[in-house]
């Protein structure tokens, strides 16, 4: 009985409350090194790498810049290989437009669809 008690009095130590000298202090996380960061998608690096700085003629512009103009050039020059990366390239930004723009007629048309039920409702 007596022993009980001097341990109640100390401190309580059990499931979820580990003894003082184990529990963190003031201001001190529990987690000192912190979440691990993510790991980067291959897409993210080459959008990292490409949008980077470079200067070509006393220019500072973006790789991804450089990379077109090259491809844009070597097409002019006659090379085959340039000439259908850059159609296919043009071909790709034209079916996005595309898939746009079908997404916009099919919005426009759910708008007048509700303007019509909105005036029969209305007129009711």
């Amino acid at each position: 009985m007596k022993r009980k008690k001097h341990i109640e009095a100390e401190e309580e130590v059990g499931y979820g409350k580990p003894p003082k000298q184990f529990q963190f202090k003031k201001g001190q996380s529990g987690n000192l090194q912190g979440r691990p960061k993510k790991k980067q998608t291959n897409s993210e690096l080459l959008n990292e790498l490409l949008d980077e700085k470079i200067t070509v003629n006393g220019n500072a512009i973006t790789k991804r810049k450089a990379l077109f103009l090259s491809i844009v050039n070597d097409a002019i020059k006659g090379k085959a290989s340039a000439r259908n990366t850059l159609l296919s390239l043009v071909q790709d930004e034209e079916v996005e437009l595309e898939d746009f723009e079908e997404t916009m007629d099919d919005k426009i048309a759910y708008i007048e669809v509700q303007r019509v039920v909105a005036k029969r409702g209305a007129a009711s």
